[in-house]
């Protein structure tokens, strides 16, 4: 039975933590090892932690200094044992089959990452995301594939993060879209099951309103984009194919809003080259919006 290295960043959480952790050492797939990186929390989170370890052995705790998402999720996978990966985030949780589930795709596959669908839940479930089932094999059609990108409602094989050193980027907002992507480029199977068995939690956070965290948003979008590109090149891709995942990022992360701004249209224009087109449909239908 292959072990799947269950990796829980972990950052001032204690309301939440003990729903995630029951949720993920009552599955009913055992054989996993469970790393949870207290990102410095200043919380009573690093202290549940160390509970849920005494009691089950399964859990490796490691406590480090605060570095941010990206930080604590590389040093599980620095730490990281299993021949499979999975994710989940501190204030969400799993079904108790969740991973049976996506393993059994995977092998049944010889899947390189396998994604299944989520229910969004607040303080019920709001909504439930599932797509068809179906498998991609070339790079433009796994790209398409991904949807948003999230690195939590999927299983991936750890071959395929630790031979290519794929790591998170730090201190941005889009680390698991980044990564997914540059993934893509060393996948040779990506499976979508029609499951639905990750509960992803929206908190409200009123710093979203924060004019200094916007700015950021909007600097980490274009470092995603740039980030991407580079590495995509890097990989050699065709122009065809870098095409097809620039249309992607302009989906997932720009909107005509963004881009009303001459500057910012211009810096994306160049970055994108052809695929400016699409910022015009998107900027016309913002001005059809807001004068109709």
């Amino acid at each position: 039975m292959s072990k799947i290295s269950v990796i829980v960043p972990v950052y001032n959480v204690e309301q939440y933590l003990p729903q995630c952790l029951d949720s993920i050492i009552n599955q009913t797939y055992k054989n996993l090892e469970i790393i949870c990186v207290d990102d410095g929390s200043p919380d009573n989170s690093g202290k549940i932690l160390d509970e849920y370890a005494k009691k089950d052995k399964r859990i490796k705790v490691i406590h480090q200094k605060n570095g941010g998402v990206s930080i604590a999720r590389n040093t599980g996978l620095d730490n990281a044992t299993g021949e499979y990966i999975g994710f989940v985030d501190p204030d969400d949780w799993i079904e108790a089959n969740y991973y049976e589930t996506l393993i059994r795709s995977a092998k049944d596959n010889n899947a390189d990452v396998v994604q299944c669908g989520y229910k969004v839940y607040s303080d019920k479930i709001d909504k439930v995301v599932i797509w068809k089932k179906t498998t991609a094999t070339d790079f433009k059609n796994i790209i398409k594939n991904l949807k948003r990108g999230y690195v939590w409602n999927k299983l991936w094989k750890a071959e395929l993060i630790q031979k290519n050193n794929l790591r998170f980027y730090p201190e941005i907002y889009m680390e698991d879209l980044l990564l997914s992507i540059k993934s893509a480029n060393h996948m040779s199977l990506f499976s979508i099951i029609s499951y639905a068995g990750y509960f992803y939690r929206i908190r409200n956070n009123s710093s979203t309103n924060d004019i200094s965290k916007k700015q950021k948003i909007k600097n980490d979008r274009y470092t995603c984009c740039l980030e991407a590109i580079a590495y995509a090149k890097e990989c050699r891709r065709t122009t065809n194919e870098i095409n097809v995942m620039n249309i992607f990022l302009i989906k997932q992360l720009l909107s005509a809003y963004d881009l009303r701004c001459n500057d910012e249209y211009k810096r994306y224009k160049k970055l994108f080259g052809n695929c400016h087109l699409l910022f015009i449909r998107k900027i016309k239908s913002y001005f059809f919006y807001f004068n109709n």
